[in-house]
């Protein structure tokens, strides 16, 4: 009789831990990751488009810390990833844009809406 109680003990527990760790899996999966595994170091780079414009790369999406807009671009977060993304791409066609205009490089600005 003892060893029933005891099994029904654990197993109580291991039910509850599971339930404790799915919260988190949960909550991480409902962050708006779309490509599989939300990665959890923050300073690795999520933007996938390595390609540049007039010279300009797109701008990083790194994770930040605030669990409301885990994603980060130059300083402003954001609730999901394609909001991030959108705009990684915006600011990168800016930074293309200011460079055509300026003169740093020799190319036009429609160049800059090529983005892949």
């Amino acid at each position: 009789m003892r060893i029933s109680t005891l099994i029904t003990a654990f197993s109580t527990v291991a039910i509850a831990s599971a339930g404790v760790m799915a919260l988190d899996i949960g909550d991480e999966m409902r962050m708006g990751w779309k490509m599989g595994l939300l990665p959890r170091q923050g300073s690795q780079n999520l933007q996938t488009f390595d390609g540049d414009l007039g010279g300009v790369k797109a701008s990083a999406i790194t994770k930040s810390n605030n669990p409301e807009r885990p994603f980060e671009v130059d300083g402003d977060t954001f609730p999901d990833f394609a909001t991030a993304a959108n705009r990684s791409c915006d600011n990168q066609k800016n930074k293309c844009s200011q460079a055509a205009n300026n003169g740093e490089k020799k190319f036009e600005v429609s160049e800059c809406d090529k983005q892949a």
